[in-house]
C-alpha cells in the first residue's frame, strides 16, 4: 500500500515539476503513466478508479468511491497496533 501511494505521489510530483519547467512532453508521459495505473486498477476492481494525492495528516491510504457513497481506509498506525495486540495475545 505504501509503495503504491509513494509511486503515485512521485509520479504526480514529477509531472507538476515537469509542467512548471515547461517540459510538457515529459509531463504528458507522466500523466499517461498515472492514467495507465488508474486503468489497471479500474479493470482489476471492475470500477472507475482515479488517483488523487492530497497532503494530509494521515499515515495510510484512503479509497473513496463517491458515486457509491463508499469509503475505505487503511491506517498504518492501526495496523501496527492490531498486529502488536495479536502478537501479545499469541505469546500469553
Amino acid at each position: 500500500v505504501e509503495e503504491i501511494k509513494a509511486n503515485i505521489e512521485k509520479l504526480q510530483s514529477e509531472m507538476m515539476e515537469a509542467a512548471t519547467n515547461l517540459q510538457f512532453e515529459r509531463a504528458a508521459e507522466l500523466r499517461d503513466k498515472i492514467k495507465e495505473l488508474e486503468d489497471k486498477f479500474s479493470k482489476k476492481l471492475n470500477a472507475n478508479i482515479e488517483f488523487e494525492s492530497k497532503n494530509v495528516d494521515y499515515d495510510g491510504i484512503k479509497i473513496e468511491l463517491s458515486d457509491l457513497g463508499f469509503e475505505a481506509s487503511f491506517s498504518m498506525n492501526l495496523f501496527k497496533e492490531k498486529l502488536t495486540e495479536h502478537i501479545l495475545k499469541a505469546i500469553k
